[in-house]
């Protein structure tokens, strides 16, 4: 299928969802005033509204289905037509699943999250660039809480990335944002370190098992270069581990989807696929992790 068909097919496929949205509402628009009219109207004739309520209902249903298939349509289509080519673009072998993602107990193994007790990802990536061998996944960590008071919050919900780190002596060192929260808990060996760097420590939690750790990685260089993406991701977690990296970035959005209330123009959402996968590139180069 070639880009102007993939595109046009996008977009019968984009209006039929938005219509069978709309569609959908009607029903829940009308069976109020429907209700109350049976009060005022004979046996029969109430019993056949009530029977018409049941048949559009029957109908919201079936439409649902048919909207759900065509998202699912339109998901795929994208994935393959934007995030795929423009993933393999700029970083060339590229294994890339939009169904896959990272388990729970993969991600608990990062140390950043707590897991809450809902768990869902997607959107697995797994590439080289400049050497450095990364994955990244979208996730979503939520906790459900049941009983009388029933109540979910949303523990973290962004992209996750596991990175190989040249520094591989290092035992455990946690860097977070302020506003990070939901944080996993290191144990009560981990202690708070205040770096020199005052706007630093403004920014950023650090807590580490080794206090040289800390000074031995957040070297002042490296400290500017947390601040820069800081400024760029407000919601950000990471903890580095013998020789390996783990970044969490809290954006409230899947990474690679498309806004089906949005005309699907070319040029357009490439630059934002392209954006996406740069702040992968972004996070490396920032980091000095490369070769």
């Amino acid at each position: 299928m070639g880009v102007h068909q993939s595109i046009q097919t996008m977009e019968a496929l984009r209006k039929k969802c938005l219509w069978g949205k709309r569609i959908m509402v009607l029903p829940f628009i009308i069976m109020f005033p429907l209700m109350m009219l049976t009060m005022f109207m004979g046996p029969a004739a109430g019993a056949l509204i009530m029977f018409a309520m049941m048949a559009v209902m029957v109908l919201v249903v079936i439409m649902a289905i048919m909207v759900n298939s065509w998202t699912r349509e339109f998901k795929m289509i994208y994935k393959e037509m934007f995030t795929k080519e423009v993933l393999a673009e700029l970083l060339g072998d590229v294994d890339f699943n939009w169904q896959k993602g990272f388990t729970s107990q993969f991600v608990s193994s990062f140390g950043i999250v707590n897991m809450g007790n809902r768990f869902d990802s997607s959107d697995y990536v797994k590439a080289t660039y400049k050497g450095v061998e990364f994955m990244q996944s979208d996730v979503v960590v939520k906790h459900y809480s049941g009983g009388k008071n029933k109540h979910t919050t949303t523990y973290f919900r962004g992209k996750m990335m596991k990175f190989s780190f040249p520094k591989k002596d290092i035992l455990s060192l946690q860097i977070f944002t302020d506003n990070f929260g939901h944080r996993a808990y290191l144990g009560y060996q981990a202690k708070k370190i205040e770096m020199e760097d005052v706007e630093f420590n403004r920014v950023f939690d650090v807590k580490s098992v080794n206090e040289h750790d800390a000074f031995y990685v957040l070297t002042p260089p490296f400290m500017e270069r947390l601040k820069i993406l800081a400024n760029k991701y407000p919601s950000v977690g990471i903890h580095l581990c013998r020789g390996e990296m783990y970044i969490a970035i809290n954006t409230n959005r899947d990474t690679f989807d498309a806004d089906l209330r949005q005309e699907i123009i070319y040029p357009r959402e490439r630059a934002r696929m392209q954006e996406d996968v740069q702040d992968i590139m972004d996070i490396i180069d920032a980091l000095e992790m490369g070769e």
